[in-house]
């Protein structure tokens, strides 16, 4: 009998070793698929990270061109206006003026409104600061009352143009 289990060892022995080693190769192969997917989620998770980041950047730059681009403020005496200014003139204590910009870029708009209704009464003036208003070289009265005014800059051949 000894010689049978002896056999029978012998024809077990490489069997076992050949699947320990079979094992040992699949384990490996296992490790680096693990490897791999791991480095691609990274890389996945990476540019959606990139993705997130550049859209919630074109997000905020789309939320910021929707602010308002006014300043907003009173004005009950004379003063220098500027670019991107929606003033809310108060003339009911007299005549008031307002100094355009020097150097204008085309485009450049300023707001004025009558926030008392007093312009028919007391006029705000806009002083053409040697650009022309309308096309012509003069300074300009706002004397209507209770309305709202645009003052767009054209062109130095033009000047300013003012809408109501």
């Amino acid at each position: 009998m000894s010689k049978l289990s002896d056999y029978l060892i012998a024809s077990v022995a490489p069997e076992t070793s050949a699947r320990s080693d079979s094992d040992s190769t699949l384990q490996s192969n296992i490790d680096l698929e693990a490897t791999a997917r791991s480095s691609a989620d990274s890389t996945l998770s990476s540019q959606i990270g990139s993705e997130v980041t550049a859209r919630a950047n074109a997000d905020s730059t789309l939320l910021n061109s929707l602010q308002p681009k006014w300043n907003i403020y009173p004005l009950s005496s004379s003063q220098a206006l500027a670019v991107n200014d929606r003033v809310l003139v108060n003339t009911s204590g007299g005549t008031i003026t307002g100094t355009l910009p020097a150097s204008p870029n085309a485009g450049a708009e300023i707001q004025v409104i009558d926030a008392r209704g007093s312009f028919g009464t007391y006029a705000f003036t806009l002083v053409r600061n040697g650009k022309l208003i309308g096309g012509v070289d003069a300074d300009y009265e706002l004397d209507v009352s209770s309305k709202m005014y645009s003052v767009v800059f054209i062109d130095d051949t033009y000047g300013w143009a003012v809408y109501q």
